[in-house]
């Protein structure tokens, strides 16, 4: 079975250790969203899954460690 899910991609940016964004100058940056979520869950449990998506043509865009 070949599932494919569309959706955006968010990038979010978290603060350590529940601080405030003016408290620290380090954030961990982690992709999501809805599509990103399904289809890593469907590929932890063994299924093709693909996304289909646009993303922009920067080096964000370009990380090959996205999905």
């Amino acid at each position: 079975m070949k599932i494919g899910a569309f959706g955006e991609v968010m990038l979010r940016l978290t603060p350590p250790e529940h601080l405030m964004l003016e408290q620290t100058h380090t954030l961990r940056m982690a992709y999501t969203g809805t599509g990103v979520n399904l289809v890593g869950n469907l590929a932890h449990f063994g299924v093709e899954s693909y996304l289909l998506t646009a993303l922009p043509d920067n080096r964000l865009g370009k990380q090959h460690s996205l999905i």
